[in-house]
């Protein structure tokens, strides 16, 4: 794993499956607006791609990935009390999959609060973010310039 990133976050992002990545930073990315990369955002943030780590698990299974990263501190990056983690879908459905699925396992630590869009287990707590964007033409995830500048405008 990489070196730790010491700074405290404003935030970590878990993009599921139905939206597109963060594309890698590359060389000079920082001024190209061309690359959509963490550098387009205006706040400061951790970027996990949820195809990479939680491709084809059940909603309830994904917001368990993001809350064992946390947890676990298997993130390269310092997570304070102030750092927002945000799960963002465009799947409206989403929350209450994962509160149905959960019903079914055994001993389930995880409180879904569905007027907030939020789940918590114990003191970690993850807010969805349901984007309102659309697919590109002939693609079937989700608009990136929509998504940044959604996060964007919750961070103003």
């Amino acid at each position: 794993m990489s070196q730790k990133i010491s700074k405290p976050l404003d935030a970590v992002l878990f993009f599921d499956e139905c939206v597109s990545c963060l594309e890698e930073c590359t060389n000079g990315c920082e001024r190209n607006e061309n690359i959509l990369c963490k550098h387009r955002f205006r706040f400061s943030s951790y970027a996990v791609c949820g195809r990479k780590v939680s491709g084809g698990l059940s909603d309830f299974r994904v917001i368990l990935k993001f809350m064992h990263l946390v947890r676990g501190r298997k993130l390269p990056v310092t997570i304070s009390p102030s750092t927002k983690l945000i799960l963002v879908t465009r799947d409206k459905r989403f929350l209450t999959s994962a509160s149905r699925q959960s019903k079914t396992k055994k001993g389930s630590l995880l409180d879904f609060d569905h007027k907030k869009r939020m789940v918590s287990w114990g003191d970690t707590t993850v807010s969805l973010l349901f984007v309102r964007c659309k697919n590109p033409a002939g693609s079937v995830h989700v608009d990136l310039r929509c998504i940044i500048r959604e996060l964007n405008e919750l961070f103003e």
